[in-house]
This record gives structure tokens, C-alpha cells and sequence, in this order.
């Protein structure tokens, strides 16, 4: 009877991990179907290598990604991301990147990005902020994560906007690692893309990275291209 039981333990714990890497594998798949669609548009390989390529079915907390195509309305921001959100696990120290071009500390003084350029056109009080930050490299707005932490009300009227906003608190130490970052056009097709001007050299370029959370116990992988 005994052996019975440990043998049937052993055989759940043993289904649970193959389910658990089947459904992980169509997040690899979701990363996998963005590269094949970056590679058709954009002019820069291997954005994607530092995403894993194993990933566990329980350890996600959120995966979104957006790519456009060779078309291009007036009325769209024209920019890509891929954004993938894990718990750590145990083993964090083995996810921290050997090497990088840039690492800061998350905080509203960083050289921020968001898809819409929003916060270049209605809050960017420094003006031309990659100038200000001696050898910043663009990241996300990590803002528009939702990190599980809560939100903040904030009122715009000191903008000239008689409305509230909701904003995702984030991790207070979160460490941002730049792996890889360049100015520049790189998409395929030419379009005559609006940028705000305090964006400078960087008003098209790339960023790819991680970030991290020892508190939360979370990893932020992404891609932005713009």
C-alpha cells in the first residue's frame, strides 16, 4: 500500500510537470510568432534572444506584444513591444544579466518611454531629458504594468485636462537592465513618423532589456522598438 501511494505520488507530480510545460510552451510560442512578425518589419535582429525559451505555465503573470505591419495610418504611434512578466522562483540570482550597456533604478527621472509618447508631449517637465541624463538609454514606462501592487489616483487639471487618471504603483526597487539599445530608423518601410522633438536622437531607435523586483519576486523581460 505504501509503495502504491508513493508511486502515485510520483506519477502526479510527473503529469503535473508535463502539463505545466505544455501550457508554458504557448508563451514561448506567443514569442516566437512576435519574432517572426518583428523579422518582417524591422530592419534589427535578435531583439528577442535574452527572452527564455523555456517558460513555466505557473510562473506568468503577463505576456502582451504588438508588431506593426508594413502599413501605416497617420492616426497610429507606429512603435513595437513585447513585454513578458514571471514570478522569479527560487534560482533569481541565476536570471541577472552578466552583462549590460545600462542598469538604474526605476523612478520618474528615468528616460522613459511609453507607446504614445505621452509622457514627452504632457509630462516631461525636464524637456529634452536624454540630454539632462548623461548616457541614459531609453525603457519602458512601467507604469502601464500592472504589477498586482494597486493603483494611484492622479488629477491632470495642472495639465489642462479636466480628468483623473489611475496609475499602476511600481516595485520601489525595481533594478532596469539595458541590454541592448540604438538610435536610429530601422523599419523596413519609410514613413515620415511623428516624434515629439524633446525625444532628440532618440526619436527612433530600439531597447531591449529586463527588470527586476527581489521584493515582488518578478522579472520583466521586453522589447520596444519605435
Amino acid at each position: 500500500m505504501k509503495k502504491t501511494t508513493v508511486l502515485l505520488a510520483l506519477l502526479t507530480i510527473l503529469f503535473s510537470s508535463c502539463i505545466d510545460k505544455i501550457l508554458g510552451h504557448q508563451y514561448v510560442a506567443t514569442i516566437d510568432n512576435a519574432r517572426i512578425m518583428l523579422e518582417k518589419s524591422y530592419a534589427k535582429d535578435g531583439l528577442l534572444e535574452h527572452f527564455p525559451t523555456s517558460i513555466s505555465n505557473k510562473s506568468v503573470l503577463h505576456i502582451m506584444f504588438t508588431i506593426p505591419d508594413t502599413t501605416y495610418s497617420p492616426d497610429v504611434n507606429y512603435t513595437g513591444f513585447v513585454y513578458l512578466v514571471l514570478k522569479m522562483g527560487e534560482d533569481s540570482l541565476s536570471l541577472y544579466p552578466k552583462s549590460y550597456i545600462y542598469k538604474t533604478q526605476y523612478n520618474s527621472r528615468n528616460f522613459i518611454f511609453d507607446d504614445s509618447f505621452k509622457y514627452y508631449k504632457y509630462y516631461d517637465t525636464l524637456k529634452l531629458r536624454n540630454l539632462y541624463i548623461a548616457g541614459a538609454y531609453p525603457i519602458p514606462y512601467f507604469i502601464d504594468f500592472d504589477f498586482g501592487l494597486g493603483s494611484e489616483r492622479f488629477d491632470l487639471d495642472r495639465f489642462g485636462f479636466p480628468i483623473s487618471v489611475d496609475v499602476n504603483n511600481v516595485p520601489d526597487d525595481l533594478e532596469v537592465f539595458v541590454l541592448k539599445a540604438e538610435h536610429g530608423y530601422f523599419w523596413k518601410k519609410k514613413f515620415d513618423l511623428e516624434r515629439p522633438k524633446t525625444l532628440g536622437i532618440w526619436k527612433n531607435g530600439y531597447s531591449c532589456g529586463i527588470a527586476i523586483s527581489k521584493k515582488c519576486n518578478m522579472i520583466v523581460y521586453w522589447m520596444k522598438s519605435w
